[in-house]
């Protein structure tokens, strides 16, 4: 089964946008690159060209954001990214088409990033390269401006969900070559596809002399193992460290799972406790409330005894001014109310009932 991948590296500034110009043209040497072969290499999305010389990319870049109304007022943030580079690639197990498979990542790569709201376009460059022994793949050269002008390559890498969704939507444009898309949730990056290519490299650069007497045809056939054993072994490890991945994203997915169970679990039991306490709470309010029946009884009391209290001192009163001015009528008039004049408050009874 044969994978298709995409990885996209952000360019920050315009000495960075020049390396990848000089390696993607091969304006310098390129180590894995063999020179022999460049003329199978191919400018897919051409760099304008003036006065018979090919503009660089940061001039491009310069031209870019001059033409956009939004930066005549503003200017670039200092930690802006100027460009992206997107490189596109596959594992070679099937035969495919490869100048049908240039044009579909052009396709691609026009629909995904050609987003700008004045119509320009985004993608810049994009160079095929076919000079390196068991790695085609194509390099371009991106401008995030988005819909509204601004230069903003979150609109298109921001988290890696969008990365998934760039890998997803690069997969139904190559599925008609049997290409199909790489484990969801890998951390592979361009480095890995890189070292698997490099060690495929290596393999084909160890390809064995000619054995004394040996024919073409034998020579042919035991070369070809080499290079197919060579292949499988390269592959055979980036598999390994799909699995592995995989099974580090299915230990992060049970992890979370369970981190979610034990949450649901805490929140039961705090819901259990919210219950009890509103039990509590509901019991503690009925017994304030009968407290409170209590005292307004308790208060009714006092207030009659107090009133009761007071017309018995202004008899006493009352008594003693008439005893001062008719001393035997006074004395008469006690003994016949001798019992007004022994009496005393009642203690009121401050318990509480308990039923009523």
């Amino acid at each position: 089964m044969s994978y298709c991948f995409m990885s996209i590296e952000k360019i920050k500034t315009g000495g960075a946008l020049m390396a990848k110009y000089h390696h993607n043209y091969r304006l310098v040497e390129v180590e894995n690159a063999d020179a022999s072969l460049k003329h199978r290499n191919e400018e897919l999305v051409k760099l304008p060209v003036r006065n018979g010389l090919q503009v660089d990319p940061q001039e491009v870049f310069r031209e870019r954001i001059k033409s956009l109304p939004y930066y005549q007022s503003h200017k670039i943030r200092k930690n802006a990214v100027h460009a992206l580079e997107v490189v596109t690639t596959f594992s070679k197990d099937e035969f495919v088409d490869i100048e049908k498979w240039k044009q579909k990542n052009v396709e691609w790569m026009k629909d995904t990033f050609n987003i700008a709201g004045d119509g320009k376009d985004n993608v810049i460059s994009m160079v095929y390269h076919g000079d390196e022994a068991g790695n085609v793949h194509c390099h371009a050269l991106v401008i995030p401006v988005d819909e509204r002008g601004h230069l903003n390559a979150r609109r298109f890498i921001n988290g890696s969900r969008a990365m998934s969704e760039h890998q997803t939507t690069y997969a139904k444009y190559m599925q008609s070559f049997g290409l199909k898309r790489g484990l969801k949730g890998s951390q592979a990056r361009h480095k890995d596809i890189k070292r698997f290519y490099a060690e495929l490299n290596q393999a084909i650069s160890r390809v064995p002399e000619q054995l004394p007497g040996e024919s073409f045809e034998k020579y042919m056939e035991r070369s070809i193992d080499q290079l197919k054993t060579g292949y499988a072994s390269a592959l055979r490890g980036i598999k390994e460290a799909e699995t592995k991945q995989l099974r580090h994203v299915n230990r992060k997915y049970q992890d979370c799972w369970e981190a979610i169970e034990r949450e649901f679990k805490g929140r039961h039991e705090i819901k259990k406790e919210v219950q009890e306490l509103t039990v509590k709470k509901e019991n503690l309010q009925e017994e304030i409330d009968n407290l409170n029946e209590n005292l307004c009884l308790i208060q009714d009391t006092l207030e009659e005894q107090e009133e009761k209290a007071k017309k018995y001192d202004k008899f006493v009163a009352g008594l003693e001014a008439f005893t001062k001015e008719h001393p035997e009528q006074a004395a008469a008039f006690r003994e016949e109310v001798a019992y007004i004049l022994d009496y005393t408050q009642p203690e009121v009874d401050l318990s509480i009932e308990e039923e009523r």
